[in-house]
């Protein structure tokens, strides 16, 4: 598997049909539910994967846990990952990303 989003400022783009992981690094907050195109997609452990559909669609990640650090990421694959947001000493209970299928 390799990275199939670009970071586009205030979305990111992934070409249509693309199989994109995406994990919650964190010490203490955990992914409880995530939902992709309006549909609820299954979280294993921190992660979850989806495909990406034609035009914008809207990926929610919802969280619980304490005020930690916490990293949202694109697992690529080997260990390799591309950042999508991030956050220290704070907590969000749901995080928002606009994917753009092309």
């Amino acid at each position: 598997m390799a990275c199939s989003l670009t970071d586009n400022g205030a979305q990111c783009s992934a070409r249509t049909g693309s199989v994109v992981a995406v994990k919650v690094v964190a010490s203490a907050t955990t992914l409880v539910s995530a939902e992709y195109n309006g549909a609820a997609i299954s979280v294993a452990g921190s992660s979850t994967t989806f495909t990406v559909v034609a035009g914008s669609a809207l990926l929610l990640l919802n969280l619980a846990g304490p005020q930690d650090t916490v990293e949202s990421v694109e697992d690529c694959g080997g260990g390799t990952t591309n950042h999508l947001f991030g956050y220290s000493d704070d907590f969000h209970p749901a995080l928002g990303f606009t994917i753009v299928g092309t």
